[in-house]
């Protein structure tokens, strides 16, 4: 999985274009080391983003493990699953076309 977040991230042009349009604004042609600035920049929003998916990773863990402890909420959630896939299939039928 994380290569795949990898290569996603990669061959995203939204990120590129990002980096292109946004962070240029913060960076003073004039500076003797802009370039420095622009690797500062980027190691910052590297390390944010890293920091915040780990947390979002970690509670999104503990959250799975307490559900799956619970046999009820298994049950509850297929309920809802198969209320929704029955009315896809409603929609499904009174489509016209």
């Amino acid at each position: 999985m994380y290569k795949q977040g990898v290569l996603t991230n990669v061959f995203n042009p939204k990120v590129a274009l990002f980096f292109l349009a946004f962070f240029p604004q913060f960076i003073d042609p004039s500076y003797a080391h802009s370039a420095l600035s622009f690797l500062i920049l980027g190691l910052s929003f590297a390390l944010t983003g890293f920091v915040w998916c780990s947390c979002l990773a970690l509670l999104a863990s503990k959250f799975s493990a307490n559900l799956r402890k619970n046999p009820a909420i298994e049950v509850l959630l297929n309920k809802i699953s198969g209320v929704v896939f029955i009315g896809l299939g409603v929609k499904l039928l009174t489509e016209k076309g």
